[in-house]
């Protein structure tokens, strides 16, 4: 395996600031090699470095240590941390979606999207059409719905007891009802309220805790999450404005998931992953990290803060304009990962 030395050729200095962040048994060169590093040596590190304190390969070859060896220690902490199983799975899900074809199924979907829109849009009447023009948004008639919703794919006849009220609204009270329905969502006020619970969710201690929930092309955005999540990912489903808080999660990956401004605060998050899901403006505030690595996933403007992190290697996951504050890791290294713009501030490494 000459995967140290490849990262380590690879590797620059960036603008990265490193300051009382010392680096213990570290597998791989740093993502945060900065020639600006106070009081944060590499101590013991698995690969040779003119940098590194007591570098083992040297140390230790008198007694038989071995490039072998090392890898065996990398290969053991892959498989501890999941990450092995993880990356398969990764790379078989872009397979399954022809991610590398041009002619893949997610290109075919976005084709069909738009072609029903497009028809959908010839269907527009002139006051429609006119509303669209102005205000960016028009309502539509039973037999528009209705006609879209087949072509959607969606077979189900239309609830008439939900949208009878709707359909006799004339043009105001329709536009009433909008906004009234959106400042309802933006202070979270339910309709029709019920002792019944959500499904899938239940109480634990007093505490919602929703069970075995996925989402799947469900975009979202201005939609905090206050509740734990057992075994609830996120697939194909952008999000903006969603902040995270005291919202700890297992068993929760983020899949071709894409996310702006959405925080993570005191939201622990353990035996997770984020693949393929650019992360910009997302800090990690108090937020332990276990068992997660973030497989082809960059990071801009996400800085990790008071947040410990376990067995949760960064593979192809660049990152810049973040770093991390109060934050020691260990079993988490660095596998051809870049970085630039970083800090790291009292965040030792272990075994990274």
């Amino acid at each position: 395996m000459q995967l140290m030395n490849s990262v380590k050729g690879m590797r620059k200095s960036k603008g990265n600031v490193k300051f009382l962040s010392p680096r213990f048994l570290s597998l791989f060169p740093d993502k945060l090699t900065s020639a600006d590093e106070q009081l944060s040596p590499n101590v013991l590190s698995f690969y040779k470095d003119n940098r590194s304190i007591a570098a083992l390969p040297e140390v230790l070859s008198s007694i038989g240590m071995t490039e072998f060896d090392r890898d065996s220690v990398l290969s053991m902490l892959m498989d501890v941390s999941g990450t092995t199983k993880r990356v398969n799975s990764a790379l078989e899900i872009l397979k399954d979606l022809n991610f590398f074809d041009a002619e893949n199924e997610i290109m075919n979907v976005t084709e069909k999207i738009v072609s029903s829109f497009d028809r959908l849009n010839k269907t527009l009447n002139i006051f429609q059409t006119d509303q669209m023009n102005k205000k960016g948004f028009a309502f539509l008639e039973k037999d528009q719905m209705e006609r879209f919703y087949k072509d959607q794919g969606i077979d189900q006849k239309l609830n008439l007891a939900d949208f009878e009220d709707f359909f006799n609204y004339n043009h105001v009270e329709r536009e009433l009802s909008l906004w009234s329905t959106v400042e309802n969502i933006a202070m979270d006020i339910k309709e029709h309220k019920s002792s019944r619970q959500k499904r899938g969710t239940v109480l634990i201690a007093g505490i919602p805790v929703t069970f075995f929930q996925p989402a799947v092309l469900a975009p979202f955005a201005f939609a905090p999450g206050f509740w734990p999540s057992v075994a609830g990912p996120l697939v194909l489903s952008p999000n903006i404005f969603s902040p995270v808080i005291l919202g700890p999660s297992i068993l929760g990956p983020m899949i071709l998931s894409p996310g702006v401004a959405r925080p993570f605060i005191i939201s622990p998050y353990i035996l997770g992953s984020f693949i393929g899901s650019p992360f910009v403006m997302i800090p990690f505030i108090i937020n332990p990290w276990a068992f997660g690595p973030n497989i082809l996933n960059p990071f801009v403007l996400s800085p990790v803060i008071l947040s410990p992190t376990l067995f949760s290697p960064d593979i192809l996951a660049p990152a810049i304009l973040g770093g991390g504050i109060l934050s020691p890791s260990a079993g988490s290294p660095a596998v051809f990962t870049e970085s630039a713009l970083m800090i790291s501030v009292l965040s030792p490494t272990f075994l990274s």
